[in-house]
């Protein structure tokens, strides 16, 4: 390898060195792993880790594809081993355990990441089930983008690590047969499955659904019975309360039995059984699912409307989600003002008819939308009295509720609204007694595929405001969002099309000037990338505030921008060069007879690789020359550098090429 592809190849930006910043960043402590490997890189392993980004960054200079250890102090992560592993395909137990965030391994098993509950856990092997460790205080793990013989850890989608405070606490299935009693006294775990908290909630739920024929048939009584005792043997009072629905229950009967089943002998008796029994009791319905033949489906005239052209397609969900304080209330309202009047969206995207809108408001109050709406009414030459396609709510509907989904329908259906939009989406889809389920995606998807079954029956176009993560890799703070930045779980995939905004630069407080990214994109295959730059004014201006918006092609910013962070690095490199060369110049006329480079470099203070480069340019130029360096017990002299005779300039010469 050459200088300049040496210096090029030391120049190159380190995955590796970027993610284990970010995650020192977000509050974890890393060390490296050995290239390919997951054995520590350092002598005491993950005692050494740190979130002392200084350190970090001389640990993956020196070795720039050492794999990215984190250390698990305060942490609980469920490493469960293989992609064939049971675990994997039991849908109620990821949905209790994918709730934070969760890593593909090589193997394509899980880490899944948790914090320290009330009281800790410690490491394990296999004391859970089969191939299902524990790293917890005192241990580590191999994080994304790690690789191991040659295959990637990657972050499942929308479960990636964020930070530490924004972690739940490991499930009670999960601590609970690991902690050690409180005498202290070895206890036989509990096996796999026993007690499970998703199982037993199920159990009940079929229970509460089973035909009163069930409990009269005595085999299908006892099977229900061995069922619930599979389970859990705390689910007794619960099969005695619904025996006693049969006129052929008699006191003492269920107890006897219970006390006969036997867990390890149920010949698979379980939660399956209760499922089966379920399924054939149900009365039979007509058809849902139907089948179209090659004929009928191509000639069948399938056509896409847009509410705003090339921006927002009719009848599929719409997810407008961004950063904090980046103008997605104001844009929304834009939005649905636009669709209201048919004026433009933005005052250049095309809106081919008026339609009813309803605006679900549960964050920023009446004050404040109605001025925002009188702007942006006043910007489009329209009044906000005659918009009467355009409805507002200060009241959200909970949609984790049915009943507030009944009403929701009602609404639309009586308004007969096309577009209905909710701000925020978390407000409306959390109450009290589900908050611990923002990082679950089943259970999130389960209240979002119900929000949107509303539009599917009535026709009317759903759209929800949301938020991204806040934390954001330094060198992407001003890049455009992607749709994998959405916060919370089920969110990314419930939407169909989605406005995703972000800043272009700095806001500058009091001026009312934002510079936006607008992200757009959706399944009909529309999209693109525009700037935003929305001037607002302020309260003191002549005539108060404003909504002024002009709307940029993406790729000319992009390319604008790249020039100018080219131009910012070049001068970088420029003022990096002339002070290498300085200190050099310095160090060489202390040695007028010359001096190795690997002693010039040490005295300068430089790396010898980068030395090596200024004092190539150096030569190039003329400023020094090749000399021979004696060392006393050496007969073969070494080669070295000392000034030109010709040149004792010690003005920088432009090295940037060569070194850059």
């Amino acid at each position: 390898m050459d200088s300049l592809q040496m210096i090029q190849s030391m120049r190159s930006e380190s995955k590796m060195l970027s993610a284990a910043v970010q995650y020192a960043e977000n509050g974890f402590r890393v060390f490296p792993c050995v290239p390919n490997g997951k054995s520590p890189a350092t002598k005491n392993g993950c005692k050494d880790a740190t979130d002392d980004v200084e350190q970090i960054e001389q640990w993956w200079t020196q070795t720039p594809d050492a794999n990215i250890g984190i250390a698990t102090d305060g942490l609980v992560v469920v490493d469960i081993d293989g992609a064939d592993h049971p675990w994997l395909t039991d849908p109620d137990r990821m949905a209790e355990l994918a709730k934070n965030a969760m890593a593909v391994t090589p193997r394509g098993g899980r880490h899944l990441y948790f914090a320290q509950g009330d009281e800790e856990i410690g490491c394990s092997v296999s004391k859970l089930a089969d191939k299902v460790d524990i790293r917890a205080n005192g241990g580590y793990v191999v994080a994304p983008p790690s690789t191991v013989n040659g295959k990637e850890y990657r972050w499942s989608n929308s479960f990636e690590l964020g930070g530490r405070s924004e972690l739940s606490a490991v499930p009670e299935s999960i601590s609970g047969p690991l902690r050690r009693p409180k005498n202290d006294q070895q206890q036989p775990v509990q096996q796999d499955g026993i007690f499970s908290i998703a199982e037993k909630a199920e159990a009940l739920t079929i229970l509460s659904r089973l035909p009163l024929e069930c409990c009269d048939n005595r085999d299908d009584w006892l099977r229900v019975g061995m069922a619930l005792h599979s389970v859990s043997p705390q689910l007794l009072p619960d099969w005695v309360i619904w025996s006693k629905l049969s006129a052929k229950f008699q006191p003492g009967v269920c107890e006897r039995s219970w006390r006969g089943f036997d867990r390890e002998r149920a010949g698979g008796v379980g939660i399956g059984t209760l499922r089966h029994l379920e399924r054939n009791s149900r009365p039979e319905r007509e058809p849902r699912l139907t089948l179209l033949d090659a004929s009928t489906f191509a000639l069948t005239n399938y056509r896409q409307q847009y509410l705003v052209k090339g921006i927002v397609a009719e009848g599929q969900p719409l997810l407008i989600a961004g950063q904090a304080k980046t103008l997605k209330t104001s844009m929304t309202l834009d939005l649905l003002l636009s669709i209201a009047t048919g004026e433009p969206f933005l005052g250049k995207f095309q809106v081919p008819e008026p339609k009813r809108v309803g605006f679900f408001s549960g964050e920023s109050g009446g004050f404040t939308l109605q001025e925002t709406c009188n702007r942006v009414c006043f910007t489009k030459g329209v009044d906000l009295q005659e918009a009467t396609n355009f409805h507002i709510s200060f009241s959200l509907p909970r949609l984790s509720l049915q009943e507030d989904l009944d009403e929701l329908q009602k609404i639309i259906e009586d308004q007969e609204l096309d577009v209905v939009a909710i701000d925020p989406f978390y407000l409306a889809m959390l109450t009290a007694d589900n908050a611990n389920q923002a990082t679950n995606v089943f259970a999130m998807g389960e209240f979002l595929r119900k929000f949107g079954e509303i539009g599917q029956q009535t026709g009317c176009t759903m759209m929800g405001l949301h938020h991204t993560r806040k934390s954001r890799p330094v060198d992407k703070r001003f890049e455009p969002v992607e749709l994998e930045e959405i916060s919370m779980a089920g969110f990314p995939e419930w939407a169909r099309q989605w406005l995703l905004i972000g800043r272009r630069d700095e806001y500058e407080p009091g001026t009312g000037e934002h510079r936006l990214w607008l992200n757009v994109g959706g399944s009909a295959g529309h999209g693109g990338l525009w700037g935003c730059d929305i001037d607002e004014g302020t309260f003191d201006d002549y005539g108060g505030r404003k909504w002024h918006v002009d709307v940029l092609n993406g790729s000319e910013i992009r390319q604008d921008e790249r020039r100018r962070r080219a131009d910012a690095k070049a001068e970088r490199v420029e003022e990096k060069i002339a002070d290498y060369q300085t200190r050099l110049m310095a160090v060489l006329r202390s040695h007028p007879d010359g001096e190795t480079p690997s002693a010039l470099a040490g005295q300068a203070g430089i790396n010898y690789q980068r030395a090596q480069s200024v004092l190539f340019g150096m030569l190039q130029d003329g400023i020094i020359e090749k000399c021979d360096i004696q060392k006393s017990g050496r007969k073969t002299p070494y080669e070295g550098y000392k000034l030109s005779k010709l040149n004792h300039s010690d003005s920088p010469t432009d090295l940037s090429d060569s070194l850059f």
